[in-house]
């Protein structure tokens, strides 16, 4: 029979590390991915539960920034009106194609983040909009630093007592985003997926944060294709420089879904989607000018 899983509610910061730090016991906090694994092979003996730690709240500041709490749910962003009708609909477009609305109800942004494999849309979407993560250690101290650094330590990010508070996203005024992927079925997890976000600055001077998942060991912003993106209006020559550039850095693994020829190839097929889309938004919605064909 298998041994059943001793389980903690912990009603403070101290008391939730105090049990993730037992020696006698391996505890592991109770963190929900979007494709969840079976327990046992985690390799815990225990589970701490930190829903009573407030980790779950979704708040915006007057300046626009948005404060995502670790544990809010996939489903809150699909749902929530400050995400799905405003400026950080990223989020929410991102969070509908994951998985079901069952899991999704269970699955928090903390799970999304650090899952080694499953849908990296939600990944993408806080790197492209400039997510910040804030990690609180044992020794109650408050580290907050970019998500793209996080995501360049994984899977070693975390210590043992290190809790993911909230992942702080700047404000987006003045942005048009779009996120495009390529899947086996439009509900499959995708193969190659991008998500890019145009600013403009003072009325001019665009400025392009793209993310790719599926041509990489990890999601990541690719600062090559975004530099020579940098104050330029789109052109068909600009544009296939992007994707070139996409690909030739490209380090894909192979698997089931995709060779690593085809992930490379597709990278380049989807980078220029996405930035094809953000800036015809940008054009119908006036934040650009008339794109040049030059």
């Amino acid at each position: 029979m298998t041994q059943p899983f001793e389980y903690y509610r912990p009603c403070s910061h101290t008391e939730a590390v105090n049990l993730l730090a037992r020696e006698d016991v391996h505890c592991l906090p109770l963190i929900i991915h979007p494709k969840p694994a079976d327990p046992h092979r985690l390799g815990a003996d225990a589970f701490v539960d930190l829903s009573l730690l407030g980790l779950n709240e979704l708040q915006m500041d007057v300046d626009g920034t948005l404060h995502l709490g670790s544990l809010v749910t996939i489903q809150k962003l699909v749902d929530d009106p400050i995400l799905s009708n405003g400026e950080f609909s990223l989020l929410s477009q991102a969070a509908s194609l994951v998985a079901t609305p069952g899991i999704r109800n269970l699955a928090t942004v903390w799970g999304a983040v650090v899952a080694q494999e499953g849908p990296p849309e939600i990944t993408l979407a806080l790197l492209a909009l400039d997510a910040n993560i804030a990690i609180r250690k044992a020794d109650e101290s408050l580290q907050t630093f970019p998500f793209s650094q996080f995501l360049d330590r994984l899977p070693g990010s975390l210590a043992k007592t290190d809790l993911i508070t909230e992942f702080i996203l700047p404000p987006q005024k003045d942005s048009i985003s779009a996120l495009e992927r390529v899947a086996r079925t439009p509900r499959d997890e995708a193969i190659v997926a991008a998500a890019a976000v145009l600013y403009i600055e003072n009325g001019t001077s665009p400025r392009v944060n793209l993310a790719v998942a599926g041509a990489y060991s990890n999601p990541q912003r690719l600062p090559n294709v975004e530099g020579i993106m940098s104050g330029q209006t789109l052109t068909p020559k600009l544009l296939d420089q992007a994707c070139s550039i996409t690909m030739e850095s490209a380090g894909p693994v192979s698997d089931f879904r995709g060779s690593a020829k085809y992930r490379r190839s597709i990278a380049g097929v989807v980078v220029r989607r996405v930035l094809l889309k953000v800036w015809e938004q940008a054009l119908l919605t006036g934040l650009v000018a008339e794109r040049s064909d030059q």
